[in-house]
């Protein structure tokens, strides 16, 4: 805290507000962990294929783990067909089986990176990606398949609600609560006011007659110690004149305060 007036009529001290750095770096490895993540789930991937012919034509398989895009190319009179598979084993915790897709290309099953899981509504959309590479392959006047799946923007949607709370965390808690103590003595009372950025937190007063004692609390830290302003009432209430404890040494405010109130 800080003396902005000090005379005899009034004493006024007050603490700024001051950008709260512990929330801002918790907000900042939010966002940091949220983009590492669609980081590494990776970009496009799915199928591309082209027919010149009914027999004739090409393929890509896309897949794209940690952000490489990797292409498998494979004449399409190589793929057979496309097929739902089930995992061998079943979820430890849950017990279900997931599924996933698999191209048979001459004959070896290859794994198509797309979504896979348990519930109805992915299996659902797993069957109508298995059936339009299945009906491409078997109508010849379809000549293009494009099929992909951008897992970056799936996760980047699937976190607007996460930087939507890290929006609202900032605002509320950019900044630490600041304070403002008046000592009147032509009204007899002492008002405190602790407000953070866009809101007032409370609003305090008290005869100055009902201060028994200007003391300052001792938080101890792993670091170290930090300090805050408490005024004691006479009837042994305690009001701390910031919500935070700081290492500021406050002695000399602290006198002044008593010297103000005549207290001894």
């Amino acid at each position: 805290m800080q003396v902005r007036k000090f005379n005899s009529h009034q004493l006024i001290l007050f603490k700024p507000l001051k950008p709260n750095w512990r929330n801002l770096y918790f907000t900042f490895l939010c966002t940091i962990f949220t983009l590492l993540g669609a980081f590494f789930v990776g970009s496009d991937s799915g199928l591309v294929c082209q027919k010149i012919s009914p027999n004739q034509g090409s393929c890509e398989l896309i897949q794209s783990p940690f952000w490489i895009k990797v292409k498998q190319k494979f004449k399409l009179s190589d793929l057979r067909e496309a097929k739902i598979k089930k995992s061998d084993k079943a979820d430890g915790q849950t017990g279900k089986y997931s599924y996933h897709i698999v191209l048979l290309i001459k004959n070896t099953e290859v794994p198509l990176n797309f979504s896979e899981g348990t519930n109805e509504d992915i299996n659902a959309t797993l069957n109508k990606v298995v059936t339009r590479i299945n009906q491409y392959i078997a109508t010849p006047e379809i000549k293009k398949l494009n099929i992909l799946q951008n897992q970056f923007s799936s996760w980047l949607l699937g976190s607007i609600p996460l930087f939507a709370f890290n929006i609202v965390f900032i605002v509320c808690e950019i900044y630490e609560a600041g304070s403002n103590c008046i000592f009147d003595r032509d009204t007899n009372y002492f008002r405190l006011t602790r407000k953070k950025w866009l809101r007032c937190i409370d609003v305090i007063e008290y005869p100055l007659g009902k201060i028994s004692e200007v003391e300052i609390e001792i938080c101890d830290y792993a670091m170290g110690q930090s300090h805050r302003i408490t005024l004691k009432l006479d009837s042994g209430q305690l009001v701390p004149l910031t919500q935070d404890y700081y290492s500021d040494d406050y002695q000399e405010i602290v006198s002044n305060v008593r010297k103000f109130l005549n207290l001894s």
